[in-house]
């Protein structure tokens, strides 16, 4: 069974609008941290879920007799429970409210912010632009479907309307049919996914994730064969090595430590990860009996998380 989710609630919901009920029911723990993104409507509702949905399950028929008395009526036939009383409050609808999503993404992207319509596309938006360097400009587009169909028809038309590399994103990867990945790697374009850009933080709040800049990182690697360069999957480096990203923090070296990461990457790429200390520091110009810490005596932060100890005694690897 899917863990619930708030991302995952609004692939469940048409439109995506439902009472308070309905998305406290579909979105579980996170309910009360991502209701900023929710927002009333003017209309109420008409249906109303199941309160008891270990008995019937299926929507009750909103019944307005007047403003106090209104109630929710079980559809099954027979009826499988009683009549419920509801109150105005109970009955107002919620939607997504998309331009406040839309906001958030752009600055947890660093996006250049243009919100356009994609033309006879069903609840597509196109929020703005990643331009990693300039004259690059990659449209950054988020949908939300209810079925794997809608994803793939969505899909195939921006993959057809963009002649460049895009960013495409949904809630979830839950509706996603396989197929569509293959899609967007054959035109160089990514999938991110709301569950990976936004995350609850201890406060039960919805912020931005550590891990938004290691996307755009891959992405501009992979896609536009520019901006740094990738070991693996969690490590990418710039050209000079001065500029390293690893398991979603970023360093800035300088060159002697930038020095002491290549001489480890190479060994990596060769498959002898495991480096001597004392031929690392004569390939650097430093003396022997220092120890390699020294080095990074600095920043020891970047000491601690790119590097740790080899298989035999002085030795060292990339901490990968």
């Amino acid at each position: 069974m899917k863990q619930k989710s708030f991302w995952s609630a609004c692939e469940m919901i048409i439109g995506p609008a439902a009472v308070e009920l309905e998305w406290k029911q579909l979105a579980g723990e996170e309910y009360e941290g991502a209701k900023v993104f929710l927002r009333p409507m003017q209309e109420l509702a008409t249906r109303y879920p199941c309160m008891r949905s270990y008995i019937c399950g299926c929507d009750h028929r909103v019944v307005i007799h007047s403003e106090d008395d209104i109630v929710g009526v079980c559809t099954c036939n027979p009826q499988a429970c009683e009549t419920f009383r509801l109150t105005k409050s109970d009955i107002i609808i919620y939607e997504l409210d998309r331009p406040m999503l839309h906001r958030t993404i752009v600055e947890a992207l660093s996006l250049e912010p243009a919100e356009v319509e994609i033309p006879n596309v069903r609840w597509t938006t196109q929020m703005g632009y990643y331009s990693p360097r300039l004259g690059v400009r990659c449209p950054v587009v988020l949908t939300i479907q209810t079925e794997p169909a809608d994803y793939r028809s969505v899909i195939s038309v921006l993959a057809a309307r963009n002649s460049e590399p895009f960013i495409i994103i949904a809630p979830t990867v839950n509706l996603l049919p396989p197929d569509v990945l293959e899609i967007l790697s054959l035109r160089k374009s990514a999938l991110f996914t709301l569950s990976d850009i936004l995350t609850m933080d201890g406060s039960e709040k919805i912020v931005a994730s550590p891990s938004c800049n290691v996307m755009l990182v891959r992405f501009c690697s992979r896609a536009l064969g520019g901006g740094l360069l990738s070991l693996n999957d969690v490590f990418f480096y710039s050209q000079d090595f001065h500029c390293v990203l690893v398991n979603d923090r970023e360093f800035t070296l300088t060159s002697t430590q930038s020095q002491v990461i290549q001489i480890l990457c190479e060994a990596y790429r060769n498959g002898t990860p495991d480096v001597g200390k004392d031929y690392i520091m004569e390939e650097i110009g430093s003396l022997c009996d220092r120890r390699l810490r020294d080095v990074f005596c600095r920043d020891q932060e970047a000491f601690k998380c790119l590097i740790r100890p080899g298989k035999k005694r002085g030795t060292y690897r990339l901490n990968i």
